[in-house]
């Protein structure tokens, strides 16, 4: 599973930097499925959406730390949004994208000032629609 794991984190996308990155245990996890209390792990969360699911999650790699959010969308029409994250009342969004059925979005982050447990929520803008987002990441 580790394998489709650092899959999903290599999808090219037109938001944030995504690569490739050594995937944590909730990626991994997160590769199956949204679990229905939407707790993949520690500093991991997601949701499921009628048309795929949210994914959000915070890890070391190497001397950076990484805050992703991503979804995966398995069904509808195509959507335009944006992947961000929430930390202590701040909004960090990606750029905007377009999306079709069976494709992958990912954003990645950088900040200095997040580590692994701290509370951050997982986002999905919708336009035209509203703003997704996941159960509260933590440990």
């Amino acid at each position: 599973m580790a394998a489709s794991a650092i899959a999903l984190l290599t999808v090219a996308s037109s938001t944030g930097a995504a690569h490739a990155s050594p995937a944590p245990a909730a990626a991994t996890a997160a590769a199956a499925s949204c679990p229905g209390d939407g707790k993949v792990g520690p500093g991991a969360a997601c949701t499921t959406l009628s048309s795929g699911e949210l994914f959000h999650y915070k890890f070391n790699n190497g001397p950076r730390f990484e805050v992703v959010s991503y979804y995966q969308k398995t069904s509808g029409n195509k959507i335009a949004g944006k992947l961000g994250y929430s930390y202590k009342n701040k909004t960090t969004w990606g750029s905007r994208f377009t999306q079709t059925s069976g494709t992958r979005k990912t954003s990645t982050w950088h900040p200095s000032a997040i580590s692994q447990c701290s509370p951050t929520v997982g986002l999905l803008s919708v336009e035209g629609q509203k703003i997704f987002q996941t159960p509260l990441a933590n440990c």
